[in-house]
Order: C-alpha cells, then sequence, then structure tokens
C-alpha cells in the first residue's frame, strides 16, 4: 500500500525537475538575447558616435579651411571704408591681393602644370605667411607627414594615393585615353608630388607638430579654382546645329565644346556626349560604341534638342561618365566636381 504514495512522489518531482529545467532554458534564451541585443546596439551606438566624431571633426576642418581664406582676404585689405555698414568693403592693398594666393606660386608667364589648383595643405607653408613680403595668406598648420607617401602612411598602413586624390579629375590626367583618375606629376617631387600633407587636430586646434598622445584627428586638403570650367551637366550642341542656333547664346548648352583650345573635342565625340547625355530629349541615331560607331543627328533630331534648350528646364542631372560610359577620351579639365543638379535659375 506505501508503494502507490512513492510512485506519485516521483511522478510529481520528475514532473518538478522537466518544469524547473524548462524554465532555466527560457530564462537562459532570454538572457542570451537581451545580451546579443545590447551587444548589437552598443555596435550600432559606436559606430554612430564615431560617425558623429567624424562629422564634426569635417566641419572643424572646413571651418579652419574657410576661415584661413576669409582672413587672407582681411590681410591683403585696407581698413573697410567709414560708410560700409551693413556691408564691410575691403579694398585689396595691391592688385596681387584680388585672387588668393596659390601655392605651388606659378612662375610668371607660365602656364601652371595644374591650373586649378589653388593650395593644398603642406608643410612649407607654416613658415612662409602672412607675411608682409610673401604675402598676406594663412599658412595650413600642415605636418611633415604626407597623405600619400608610403614611407607617411598610418599605423595600420593606410594612405591616400594620388588617383584618390584626383576622383574629382580636377588634375590634368597622366593617361588621357583611359577612364583612371590618375593625375599627372610633372613638375612636382617624388614620392609626395603634389599631394597634401596631413594637418593633426588637437584639443588646442590644428598643430604643426602636437605630440602623438593629443592627436584627436587628422585632415588634408586641396583648393581648387571652379569658377572657368563647363559644366557638362548642360554644355555642348549637336554638330549640325547652325548659327541661327548655337549663335543667341544664352545658355551654356551653346558651349562649343570643340572650342577648348588643345582640349577641345572632334565633332564626333561632342555629338557623343550630347547624344549620351540628352539621348531621350533628342533621339539621335546610330549606336554609342566609338571608335567603331557613333551616334549622329539629323535636322529633326537637332531641332528637337534646340528647342528642348530654348524650353529652359530646371536641370540636366549628368550621371557618373568615366566610369558608366564606353567612351574614354575625357581629358577631365572641364568637368564640374558638384554632384548635385545645376539649376537654371
Amino acid at each position: 500500500m506505501n508503494r502507490l504514495p512513492k510512485a506519485v512522489s516521483s511522478r510529481e518531482n520528475a514532473a518538478a525537475l522537466i518544469i524547473v529545467l524548462a524554465f532555466v532554458v527560457l530564462l537562459t534564451g532570454l538572457g542570451v538575447a537581451y545580451l546579443s541585443r545590447t551587444t548589437s546596439d552598443r555596435q550600432v551606438a559606436h559606430s554612430s558616435f564615431s560617425q558623429s566624431n567624424v562629422d564634426q571633426l569635417a566641419q572643424s576642418a572646413m571651418d579652419n579651411i574657410i576661415g584661413d581664406l576669409r582672413q587672407e582676404i582681411t590681410n591683403g585689405s585696407g581698413s573697410p571704408s567709414p560708410t560700409a555698414s551693413p556691408v564691410a568693403l575691403f579694398v585689396p592693398t595691391s592688385n596681387a591681393n584680388m585672387l588668393p594666393m596659390r601655392n605651388p606660386t606659378p612662375t610668371p608667364g607660365t602656364t601652371p602644370a595644374i591650373p586649378n589648383l589653388i593650395r593644398r595643405s603642406v608643410r612649407s607653408e607654416a613658415s612662409l605667411w602672412p607675411d608682409p613680403v610673401n604675402g598676406p595668406a594663412v599658412g595650413s598648420r600642415a605636418s611633415g607627414v604626407n597623405s600619400t607617401n608610403p614611407a607617411d602612411a598610418s599605423a595600420n598602413g593606410r594612405s591616400i594615393s594620388l588617383a584618390r586624390w584626383n576622383s574629382h579629375y580636377l588634375v590634368p590626367k597622366l593617361n588621357t585615353t583611359d577612364a583612371g583618375s590618375d593625375p599627372i606629376t610633372t613638375g612636382f617631387n617624388a614620392p609626395n608630388y603634389w599631394a597634401p600633407d596631413w594637418v593633426f587636430v588637437t584639443a588646442a586646434g590644428a598643430t604643426p607638430s602636437p605630440a602623438p598622445a593629443n592627436v584627436i584627428g587628422r585632415y588634408a586638403y586641396a583648393v581648387y579654382d571652379e569658377g572657368g570650367l563647363l559644366d557638362m551637366n548642360a554644355a555642348g550642341y549637336p554638330s549640325p546645329t547652325t548659327i541661327l542656333q548655337y549663335g543667341r547664346k544664352g545658355s551654356l548648352a551653346f558651349a562649343d565644346l570643340a572650342g577648348l583650345s588643345s582640349y577641345g573635342l572632334s565633332t564626333a565625340a561632342s555629338d557623343n556626349v550630347v547624344g549620351w547625355r540628352n539621348y531621350a530629349s533628342c533621339q539621335p541615331s546610330g549606336a554609342l560604341n566609338p571608335p567603331s560607331s557613333n551616334l549622329s543627328f539629323g535636322a529633326d533630331a537637332t531641332n528637337t534638342y534646340y528647342n528642348f534648350v530654348l524650353s529652359d528646364p530646371n536641370y540636366i542631372q549628368l550621371t557618373n561618365y568615366f566610369t558608366g560610359s564606353p567612351l574614354t577620351y575625357f581629358t577631365n579639365s572641364f568637368l564640374r566636381t558638384s554632384k548635385a543638379p545645376v539649376f537654371n535659375n
């Protein structure tokens, strides 16, 4: 008679054990899920924090660069007119101060190797500017560490190649027959060539030679003049366009791509550019596969493009021409770097 209660008690103990083990498994699963989620959130938060630091450093660097250019205007100008309010008038003290100083300084009467380059962060500036003799510009505070030289690579081996520095194609290309961005190096000393030097940032600001433990970031820069460049989002017209049509000018679309000195495009190249860029608007004939086949314009397609230009569209957007097109004869010197649509106001 005593065996039945013992059997029931054993079954109850076994059931209780199973229930306890089930709860342990559930709690373990919840703990693992919680730790997994918190680890993931921590990684996301760390990434977001790091990105915020990078953005803040980049904004500070931009403020320094623009602030130095503004200070150059002040250094190279006389006192504003007493009646300048509400707009301060800065009158240059010499004709040379009407434009920003260039580094490297071009030889008078010659064309510099990189016509668009105004200035870069370079170590030789620190002791030169501002100076009553050398000019009103402010030195870049650059260190003696170059951004491209392999000998100056970071601890993890990272550096910035000249091709990456020229990803905007504002420096003349070394090889004009391909779509790469490898720039010229003629006129500059190896191994740094024209690559900018790093500017180290500390809690006290940009410093040329800080203690390694005080460095919180770094930046390097190059400033280019885009004022004389054509916007290839809109420039150029089909070769059959008559002088009565393009002679009226008034629109960037009537810029003659064949008249760009040694960088001018051939008739076929101009038609390929316009036809590829505005294919839906002008409907050229032919296939785009130079040099074996090119796009061409008849009278109807030319008039369609002309009427399209006169309609004053808000924008004409050009996608990544160099990497996505079979055309490889662009040299770079007339391409704007703006990634946003250019509005014709």
